[in-house]
């Protein structure tokens, strides 16, 4: 009889959930009959029906929070159909005074008051298992998702009469969004059924409230296909085959093991790798890339899809910045040279903290020329101060490479002619913003660790400027090795337009400088923004491509400006939509075949595939002498791995022979798997039988050797094979 009932109240709240589908299509055939977007008084009846029915189910299932929830909807939803009511019989419109703002400030806390203990309640209780980022990503949806009615019962309660503002839609659409992604990693196909179809009459509504504010001309229909365009290709050029490619080392096995560390000690102040602090950089790119490990699973997509998000949201600021500089042609155009170049997707395939450090910087120039362009104070002091926040990210993401942005937007700011029109540019609460956001993580590890401060002033700033001791490419030639070829080539089949265009202006010429002084347009802005920073770049002893990843953002511009100055109407050039469908093609191709091809030294899947049954098996991982090289191994093993090399190294790593003694030590049936070069085989071998070890066959590959040890009995050890020829693989 029990099972009965309770199959009783999952009909009853599956009736429910229909209901509350039901409404959006019914307001989907109401607007689609009047040509626009329109909220019938259908709507609120299959709501207050949802909403009652949902209460029902929430008490039988004896969960107060969700009662509330649905409660305070309920009143939200019987309000609008009172102010309907009002408004067909002609009456006035209800003075909203103090106490019923009040009210439903209190109601709508209230709902979110219930939410926030639903989603408390659910991460403690029956959700258990649920990784804390997913719950972030549904808690955040079903926040959004509340907040539209709030918005709705506000703006009703102000006007008096029931209306549905456009944030709604906004809301609806976002919340929708997040929730629908949830549903999709549960696997739950109500929950997909039930926000998959929504999405779309959201974005509908939106469309027509469009269309109703201003007809659309042939251009804007070409601009808003175009931009469509854009977005379909930066997803899949940044997202599609993002994870196919294993995570290589030495940088990004870096990056992977570090968040990999965070999310196993749960200790996000203070990065370690290998069990050892490391302190290179601050830790956003580390935060991102343990969000998405905590999202995908430990996995390389887990561990790319942040960088690929982070791309998406560059494109979309770079095509902002276009539209400011020269309209909204030169934006799209910007915008899909940037979504299709080699440059930045391919290094959104790879970890780094420069993808982070280009869309901070971005933002960065986006909110200036906001502020510079701005008519109106009050929205030009928000543009300064999202200025001063993105740079203070941008200096929390790299540290100090993410000031050489000033150099811009201080020389252009100051040597204009327009001098009423500029925005104060240093005001006190943005510098404050800045500092806070810039210096607080520096800060608290400073306090923590004395000397520190010493060691990044030194060491990661100093050193890399004026010594060669961090060994990245110092030579004098390595600038052009380095930067010229990404820089010249880094935008792919776009690079023909941005060459031929620099030949017609001859930038080597002093007419042409002095014409762009002259003007004080957005080509100085450029100029400024390129060559004093590839300057200090190269003048800098430590380089790597990635390192001019925001420079090449002033080249997507340029081409940008080049190509939209010959596009005069209609829709978008075929030149332009070739070479940009040719681009993205070759990406995802590039990238879909990208873990197909020789054996390489870098590819830890490579190399996890001969430690992965000594690694089910629970076996611990010993790294010899490979700490630089095959770090990134850590980031697939499932115990901490141990870093050792010879005895009095410089890096202070434990000898392994100190290692194997404290093994054994701990248990003496104790064993061990050691990876190592190839070249290091021999050494390995020796160390371990002088400590007593004995060593089975070693697996390996062209590059890698995985050598298993066990305490040593009399006669078990197995010579190492004479190596002639290419290395096999045994199995």
């Amino acid at each position: 009889m029990e099972s009965i009932v309770v199959d009783v109240w999952f009909f009853v709240g599956l009736f429910a959930q229909a209901l509350f589908s039901a409404r959006f299509l019914a307001q989907w055939l109401a607007s689609e009959k009047a040509g626009r977007s329109v909220m019938p008084v259908w709507f609120w009846h299959f709501s207050v029906s949802g909403s009652a029915v949902l209460a029902v189910y929430a008490w039988a299932r004896h969960d107060p929070v969700f009662v509330l929830c649905q409660v305070v909807n309920l009143l939200i939803y019987a309000r609008n159909l009172q102010l309907l009511v009002r408004e067909k019989k002609g009456l006035p419109p209800p003075r909203t005074g103090p106490l019923q703002t009040t009210a439903v400030v209190l109601l709508v806390a209230g709902a979110a008051l219930a939410a926030v203990l639903a989603a408390l309640r659910h991460g403690r209780g029956g959700g258990g298992g649920i990784p804390i980022g997913w719950l972030v990503v549904g808690f955040a949806g079903q926040m959004v998702f509340n907040a539209r009615f709030a918005l709705q019962i506000l703006t009703s309660e102000r006007q008096g009469r029931s209306v549905v503002p456009v944030s709604f839609w906004y809301c609806s659409m976002v919340g929708s969004a997040l929730l629908l992604l949830y549903a999709v990693w549960r696997r739950d196909p109500i929950f997909i059924l039930g926000q998959a179809p929504n999405v779309f009459i959201y974005l509908r509504n939106l469309q027509l409230i469009d269309r109703q504010r201003s007809a659309p001309t042939e251009e804007s229909r070409s601009l808003q296909r175009g931009w469509l365009l854009m977005l379909l290709l930066a997803v899949a050029s940044f997202f599609l085959f993002q994870g196919t490619r294993p995570i290589y080392g030495s940088t990004e096995g870096r990056y992977a093991l570090c968040a990999r560390e965070m999310l196993d000690s749960g200790n996000w102040l203070e990065p370690t790798l290998l069990g050892r602090p490391h302190w290179s950089k601050p830790p956003f790119a580390y935060w991102a890339t343990a969000g998405g490990l905590s999202l995908l699973g430990t996995n390389a997509w887990g561990a790319r899809v942040p960088a690929a998000a982070a791309g998406l949201i560059t494109v979309l600021a770079v095509a902002g910045l276009g539209t400011k500089l020269w309209g909204a042609k030169a934006g799209l155009v910007a915008g899909l040279v940037w979504s299709t170049a080699p440059f930045p997707v391919l290094a959104a395939n790879t970890l780094n903290a420069d993808t982070y450090l280009t869309m901070w910087l971005v933002l960065t120039v986006l909110a200036y020329w906001g502020a510079r362009l701005s008519t109106v104070p009050a929205q030009s002091r928000r543009w300064v101060l999202a200025l001063w926040a993105f740079l203070g990210m941008a200096f929390f993401t790299k540290g100090p490479p993410a000031l050489l942005v000033l150099v811009p937007i201080t020389g252009f700011h100051f040597t204009g002619r327009e001098r009423p029109r500029r925005p104060a540019l240093f005001s006190s609460l943005g510098l404050a913003l800045f500092a806070v956001l810039a210096s607080w993580w520096f800060v608290a590890v400073c306090s923590r660790h004395p000397g520190l401060f010493r060691h990044f002033i030194g060491f990661e700033v100093v050193d890399r400027l004026i010594s060669d001791v961090h060994g990245r490419n110092p030579e004098w030639y390595q600038p052009l090795k380095q930067f010229g070829i990404v820089l010249a080539f880094g935008t792919g089949l776009w690079s023909w337009w941005a060459w031929r265009e620099m030949w017609r202006r001859r930038p080597w010429t002093l007419g042409c400088w002095q014409r762009v002084w002259q003007e004080h347009g957005p080509a100085l802005f450029l100029a400024l923004w390129f060559w004093p920073c590839l300057l200090v770049f190269s003048l800098a002893r430590s380089r790597l491509p990635n390192y001019v990843l925001p420079l090449a953002v002033p080249i997507a511009l340029f081409v940008g400006r080049v190509l939209a100055s010959s596009w005069q109407r209609g829709p978008l050039p075929r030149r332009i939509l070739i070479v940009a469908l040719a681009s993205c093609g070759i990406l995802v191709a590039g990238k879909a075949l990208s873990d197909r091809g020789p054996s390489d030294r870098r590819n830890m899947g490579e190399l996890y595939e001969l430690c992965r049954s000594d690694d089910e098996a629970g076996i611990r991982f010993c790294l010899f002498r490979s700490a630089g090289h095959a770090q990134g191994i850590g980031f697939y093993l499932h115990a901490p791995l141990i870093p050792a090399d010879v005895e009095g190294n410089a890096d202070g790593l434990p000898a392994l022979t100190d290692v194997l003694a404290q093994f054994k030590a701990d248990a003496p049936d104790a064993r061990l798997t050691v990876v190592t070069r190839l070249k290091h085989l021999a050494m390995l071998t020796d160390l371990a039988e002088r400590a007593g070890w004995d060593h089975g066959e070693p697996r390996s590959t062209r590059f890698w050797a995985v050598v298993p040890l066990s305490v040593g009995r009399a006669g078990t050890t197995v010579p190492v094979p004479v190596r002639t020829g290419e290395p096999r693989i045994t199995p």
